[in-house]
């Protein structure tokens, strides 16, 4: 069975790049021939460039003067940092080159969908239904394209990201269920929205960086070069509660604090790291604070010492809901909560009594397999 996949593969962002990579491997894993749909929308890549500029359309005209003014501000800072970009752009083009089957045809908006080539396609993970990553919504990521009558259209693990509880009542989203054969999605609040508005199960599943086998990660990661006992910090944005925290998790431990950024590039922080390197760092950490899901996620995969740093945010609905399903909110720590601590994470207990990472992976590959197994 010929199978493609379209997401957000091409964002030089690791959440990114290793979901779509680990919905490969997965899928190659059930025995399936598979193509990355190489489709690169503008709005995906635009900030992603060596010198970016400030991305004003659609704003008023006095939000376009405010964010060029910011922009400005920053602009020594942005001169400095050409050349990491440039080093950074090329160690993510080379995964996404060497590591994803890309397919032949490279399109952008307004471009065809090659449906013909594949018997099924996958749409998902990451946020390809977010109003505010795709522009109000993208009908590719929608499915609204046309394919032979015999294509499957599933999507696995689609995420709204902090409108999942209000995207039932968007219409382009609303209606753009009908262009599916099964549909799951990645937070629970973002099925419960869409459920009344299509006759199929919606059900919720895990982001595909946790759906594939431990070792998958095992074998790309990349060890760092630093010997050290270190406590990982990786975060989304900067935030000075959570390099707090850090600081005082390591210093409780005997540690230095390691800081890896997915794409703030701010001093002191690690700015060129692969995505190999990326998966290295969780890997040999000795603990790890984040802000970030995927960081989240690639904790429970190695089984660190993991605290989560709440920001009051509506996105933190992720890893609270994974945290939650593994009995494990003891380690979200609410905005300005003070530091902890320091104790392992107990993974034999979450192991033993909720079956652990593995027993919703069983649950999430049952319904890719499922899915997969339709006949229009």
């Amino acid at each position: 069975m010929k199978t493609g996949i379209l997401t957000f593969h091409a964002a030089y962002n690791y959440g990114a790049v290793l979901q779509a990579y680990a919905l490969q491997e997965q899928l190659k894993a059930f025995g399936h021939e598979v193509e990355m749909i190489d489709y690169r929308p503008s709005y995906l890549t635009y900030g992603y460039g060596a010198f970016p500029l400030p991305r004003l359309k659609g704003l008023s005209p006095l939000r376009k003067i405010l964010r060029t003014g910011r922009w400005g501000l920053r602009l020594p800072w942005r001169v400095l940092d050409v050349p990491v970009r440039v080093r950074r752009r090329a160690g993510f083009e080379k995964f996404i080159s060497e590591k994803l089957n890309l397919s032949r045809e490279r399109f952008a908006e307004g471009g065809r969908v090659p449906a013909e080539n594949y018997d099924a396609i996958v749409f998902g993970s990451d946020q390809i239904w977010s109003p505010n990553h795709t522009n109000g919504g993208d009908s590719v990521f929608l499915g609204d394209f046309p394919a032979p009558a015999g294509t499957l259209k599933i999507a696995y693990a689609a995420s709204a990201g902090a409108a999942s509880a209000t995207l039932g009542e968007n219409p382009v989203f609303a209606d753009a269920l009908k262009n599916f054969d099964a549909v799951s999605v990645r937070e629970e609040n973002l099925a419960a929205s869409l459920q009344p508005k299509t006759p199929l199960k919606i059900e919720t599943v895990l982001d595909p960086t946790m759906l594939v086998d431990r070792s998958v990660w095992e074998k790309i990661a990349e060890p760092p070069a630093l010997k050290e006992k270190y406590v990982l910090l990786y975060q989304i944005v900067h935030d000075p509660n959570a390099e707090r925290i850090a600081r005082e998790i390591a210093a409780q431990i005997g540690a230095k604090v390691v800081s890896l950024a997915s794409y703030a590039l701010r001093r002191g922080m690690l700015k060129e790291e692969t995505p190999e390197q990326f998966v290295g760092w969780f890997k040999n950490a000795a603990c790890t604070v984040t802000t970030s899901f995927h960081g989240t996620a690639f904790s429970l995969i190695f089984e660190k010492p993991l605290y989560y740093v709440g920001r009051g945010l509506a996105a933190e609905n992720r890893p609270k809901q994974i945290l939650r399903a593994l009995g494990l909110e003891s380690r979200y720590l609410r905005p300005g909560a003070p530091c902890p601590e320091f104790s392992e994470t107990d993974y034999a207990r979450v192991n033993e009594t909720r079956g652990g990472i593995c027993a919703l992976q069983a649950r999430s590959r049952a319904f890719l397999e499922r899915a997969l197994s339709l006949r229009k």
